[in-house]
């Protein structure tokens, strides 16, 4: 499930922890203009698989959901250069 981060009226927060609670095995990947990792740690610590940007290549997210369907973690490249102690 690509779950946006900032909709309205719930967060993706919010909806992905309804979600994993209801369902731990669904496959989460959160979603978000914001570049920031403090977005992408909050959705893994919640059980998300995954973050990708809106800026993110068509390439990139397509490969970020088929490494979350065959159940690998995958951050985005961009969040990736963002994250401490990853320059």
């Amino acid at each position: 499930v690509l779950v946006d981060i900032n909709i309205w009226p719930q967060k993706g927060f919010e909806i992905a922890k309804m979600i994993l609670d209801a369902n731990p095995t669904v496959k989460i990947i959160g979603m978000s203009v914001n570049d920031q990792h403090n977005y992408a740690t909050q959705m893994l610590k919640l059980g998300a698989k995954g973050y990708l940007t809106k800026t993110s290549t068509l390439e990139e997210i397509n490969l970020g959901i088929i490494e979350v369907f065959n159940g690998n973690l995958y951050i985005c490249k961009e969040i990736q250069r963002n994250m401490p102690g990853d320059k």
